[in-house]
């Protein structure tokens, strides 16, 4: 019985994150609207009131649609669970595998793909809604359907060379355990930490240019000015390289992607045009800051010490029946395929895809250190770039992408990684 009730109290969490979501989305939303005409002193010469109401509809449209899709998410995990839809996927595997003389395990695989491809049904509607309609009315949309069509299909094929021959390898580790003996849990963790940093590798220089194209920066006073910055922070890179983001929308952005020799930095075109040249080295000094302060190998330390936790209990929890019947399968599911591939599938499904639903109120934790750390990068983009021009760069990026200059704190606390506009500029002053 006490068992149950760590099971019980895990769904309760579930439950809780979902409901904690959809009510941190009203309080902002209701924050938004009481300062519509709302503007902090330190904006008012820059951002006008027009800007400023644009920017919270824009934001109440986006948390809308969020809290009918967290209403969705929680209406399938109850039709997965309670309703039995898990247990049915389960046992239809297990009758196919039989009469096709299939191996567990690849049934298995099977399962979890199909799976995520019901949940990839679910999830288009609201895709196409954000894209095309709120984007659309927005004006930032710049996606046309036969590129969403065509994205669709390139992740569609990813997946199946990616993600399947991995999801058959956690599987069969999961299946062979008692072979494998107490900790091929440890072993299982250490295989995801070892393909998330080869994800960080092979992703900007495989994955990346199969959805964008990627160009160095031409030749000029722009080149000239990053190359100098680069050169003055003694960071080595594949290179500076533009992306074509403006296909997809109008919001301007940069980032840093890769670790070793695969790094580097990327601008989209649309942050080019919105921005002057000293503005955008600024930017790239923060974006560089990242790397010289060291955030990139702490994050991954965090994201292996939370997941080796995740995957503790991976191996407290598998063997015990009572986990399987407080997730929806039956006691004869689970004593009919016991111990085999289709069983770990289900598991994978359970702890993968439900599981990480009960974690939203660590949330803050996460976003505390994010929020850090942008701090940090502000402060080494302003010793080695000037940060007046970081922070009119940040004002025209707010303005140009439509993003809230005020937040309320508590759903700041949860979902921003970065600091508000306010705070980052008052930090950098």
């Amino acid at each position: 019985m006490a068992d149950l009730n760590i099971y019980n109290i895990i769904i309760f969490f579930i439950i809780l994150s979902f409901l904690f979501q959809v009510i941190l989305d009203k309080i902002q939303i209701k924050y938004l609207t009481n300062n519509l005409n709302f503007i902090p002193e330190r904006f008012k010469k820059s951002i006008s009131i027009d800007d400023h109401k644009k920017s919270i509809e824009y934001a109440r449209d986006k948390l809308d649609h969020r809290i009918k899709r967290n209403i969705v998410d929680i209406l399938f995990l109850g039709v997965l669970t309670i309703g039995g839809l898990l247990d049915g996927l389960t046992q239809y595997t297990y009758m196919l595998s039989l009469s096709l003389e299939v191996n567990t395990v690849l049934a298995g695989s099977l399962l979890v793909l199909f799976f995520y491809c019901i949940v990839f049904l679910v999830d288009v509607p609201f895709s196409l809604y954000k894209q095309f309609v709120i984007e659309e009315r927005h004006g930032f949309n710049k996606m046309t359907f036969r590129l969403w069509f065509t994205d669709l299909a390139k992740n569609i094929a990813l997946s199946g060379v990616l993600f399947f021959p991995i999801i058959y390898l956690v599987l069969f580790l999961i299946t062979n355990r008692m072979e494998i003996g107490v900790l091929w849990w440890i072993l299982l963790w250490a295989l995801v930490v070892l393909l998330s940093v080869s994800f960080m590798i092979i992703f900007p220089l495989i994955i990346a240019p199969i959805f964008n194209k990627f160009s160095p920066i031409e030749n000029g006073l722009l080149k000239e000015r990053l190359e100098k910055l680069l050169t003055r922070c003694k960071f080595k890179s594949k290179g500076l390289f533009t992306m074509d983001g403006s296909k997809r929308s109008a919001h301007g952005n940069a980032y840093f992607a890769g670790i070793g020799r695969a790094k580097r930095i990327v601008l989209f075109d649309t942050l080019i045009e919105k921005l002057n040249e000293k503005e955008i080295e600024a930017v790239l000094a923060h974006e560089v800051g990242h790397y010289k302060c060291g955030h990139i190998p702490s994050r991954l330390l965090v994201s292996a010490l939370m997941s080796f936790g995740f995957f503790f209990f991976l191996g407290l929890f598998i063997d015990d029946q009572l986990f399987f019947l407080s997730f929806g399968i039956s006691i004869e599911t689970a004593n009919v395929i016991e111990n085999s591939g289709i069983l770990s599938a289900s598991f994978f499904i359970v702890f993968f895809y439900i599981m990480p639903n009960a974690l939203f109120p660590l949330r803050p934790l996460t976003s505390i250190l994010s929020r850090k750390h942008e701090f940090e990068a502000d402060s080494y983009a302003a010793e080695n770039a000037e940060a007046n021009q970081l922070i009119s760069a940040l004002i025209k990026l707010y303005k140009e992408n439509s993003a809230p200059i005020i937040t309320n704190k508590w759903f700041s606390l949860f979902y921003d990684s970065h600091p508000n506009a306010l705070a980052r500029i008052n930090a950098l002053e």
